[in-house]
């Protein structure tokens, strides 16, 4: 039976960083930076639109 697979996510207000766990090992791991617009946008809690 393979070992059972966990998902760790962790939420920042500029960065999303992910960890999967394979049983007690650390299968992978990232950190994944957002788009400085998007940052700002959450911040000060506006929408972004689209550009034409």
């Amino acid at each position: 039976m393979a070992p059972l697979k966990r998902v760790v996510v962790e939420l920042s207000p500029y960065s999303v960083q992910l960890a999967i766990i394979a049983g007690r090992q650390l299968v992978a791991c990232g950190e994944y930076v957002l788009d400085v617009k998007e940052a700002l946008a959450r911040r000060l809690n506006v929408e972004i639109r689209p550009e034409f």
